[in-house]
């Protein structure tokens, strides 16, 4: 399975045992997540949401961080520098 498909399976089970709304804005951040190479900031993310977004209703700052942070709680995601919020992904 694809790191994509399984960050998409785990994310939208994670939202479903916690009775959280699976939100348009939330599946957007895990879709460009998959698309960041292994290891990215999270502002290289909200630049390339942003970029991406220009003609759409962007995704809020907050909604990037928060859903990061669940991701790193799922263990798609490893933490390397929490002061610069530097990602990598966790690919078995």
């Amino acid at each position: 399975m694809s790191f994509k498909d399984e960050l998409q399976a785990r994310f939208e089970t994670h939202e479903i045992s916690q009775n959280h709304r699976l939100t348009r804005e939330r599946l957007l951040v895990a879709q460009a997540v998959a698309r960041q190479p292994d290891e990215f900031t999270a502002e290289e993310l909200v630049e390339a949401m942003q970029a991406q977004q220009a003609e759409q209703r962007r995704c809020a700052r907050a909604t990037i961080y928060r859903t990061l942070y669940m991701l790193v709680e799922l263990s798609m995601l490893l933490q390397l520098d929490t002061m610069n919020f530097v990602y990598r992904k966790n690919v078995d």
